[in-house]
């Protein structure tokens, strides 16, 4: 009788802890894997992570891309201009690589072509200098 409630009890604790590691996982948030970047790739969370607050020319991709549960696969959900941007951006990296001296105004004027070219146009900052922030995260700061 002593063993028949022991394996009683040891299997329903195995389906108890198999049940709840399956629910945390279902409910671990679907995250990229990297902050900044082209080469965007999806991963379970696992923990908190921290990002630079430190804006790229790459990151206008990042907003056409997303991260979520499909049939319990943590997936990658590309926007149809997120190709696009990827390789305008690439070309822009690979123009300012070759020609440092343009600066600032080269990686805004890039920036805009590829924005306009996926049809998301904004503004650019004025002002012809990048903003920089700081360690405590307040604009102009230093570091």
């Amino acid at each position: 009788m002593i063993r028949l409630l022991t394996i009683l009890f040891c299997g329903c604790f195995l389906w108890v802890f198999t049940a709840s590691a399956s629910m945390v996982k279902d409910q671990a948030p679907c995250v990229r894997q990297d902050c900044h970047g082209l080469n965007i790739t999806c991963e379970i969370a696992t923990g908190p992570r921290m990002c630079s607050a430190i804006y790229s020319i790459e990151d206008l991709c990042q907003s056409l891309a997303a991260c979520e549960m499909i049939d319990g696969q943590c997936t990658l959900k590309k926007d149809e201009n997120f190709d696009t941007c990827v390789e305008c951006v690439s070309r822009c990296e690979k123009e300012l690589a070759a020609n440092r001296s343009g600066g600032y105004e080269q990686i805004q004027k890039c920036e805009m072509e590829c924005r306009s070219l996926i049809g998301m146009v904004q503004q650019p900052p004025q002002g012809g200098t990048s903003p920089q922030i700081g360690i405590d995260g307040v604009p102009g700061s230093g570091f």
